[in-house]
């Protein structure tokens, strides 16, 4: 938004997913924009314009939602492996209604508040973050690195399903448990989640 961000949230994010992914910023038009620090930024492209995410990230946005804002994250959010709620991003979240009937968690001083705004949110405290149904929230700050570790790996996970799924499809049914057991022992030993996801 216009207003800015969380700067510890943006750039802990920005480090840890640059490890798996393109990592570029999103904002109403290419101005400066402050943030809670002592570093503006310019967005890398508007929001009309940015490209499909596999993980979009929502930090806190020191700004008025509007419908058109809510909206994009909503779009967004379908088009992305993996969303990522960093701090009161979490409430944006919620506001665009992407966190209904799921467990999430945002910054422990407006956790109160979130409560009473959405109770069908399943609000945590106490967590560094939450994983529920492809949506990864956090208090941000000292746990915003950490988030974004858990959401790397979910869209890192999400990408190795889609592109070995072809694979497996291409051979007969008796050759397929064992393909998936391959694939499970190289990349994610003993998770039982892929077999169910690779059909």
């Amino acid at each position: 938004g216009r207003g800015g961000t969380q700067v510890s949230d943006l750039l802990a994010a920005a480090e840890v997913l640059g490890r798996g992914f393109d990592v570029w910023t999103a904002g109403p038009s290419r101005e400066l924009l402050p943030t809670t620090g002592a570093v503006a930024i310019i967005a890398d492209t508007t929001y009309l314009e940015a490209p499909k995410a596999d993980v979009l990230v929502v930090p806190a946005l020191l700004t008025e939602l509007d419908g058109a804002l809510l909206d994009w994250i909503r779009s967004r959010s379908r088009e992305a492996r993996v969303t990522l709620g960093l701090s009161d991003g979490a409430a944006a979240l919620a506001q665009a209604g992407l966190l209904d009937g799921k467990a999430a968690t945002a910054h422990p001083l407006s956790l109160g508040k979130l409560r009473a705004a959405f109770p069908s949110v399943k609000w945590e405290e106490g967590r560094s973050f939450v994983h529920d149904d492809g949506v990864v929230t956090s208090p941000g700050l000292a746990s915003a690195a950490s988030a974004a570790e858990a959401a790397l790996q979910l869209a890192l996970r999400a990408q190795l399903v889609a592109r070995a799924q072809p694979l497996v499809e291409a051979h007969p049914p008796g050759f397929r448990e064992f393909l998936i057991f391959f694939i499970r022992g190289g990349y994610f030993w003993g998770d039982p989640r892929l077999a169910v996801e690779l059909k």
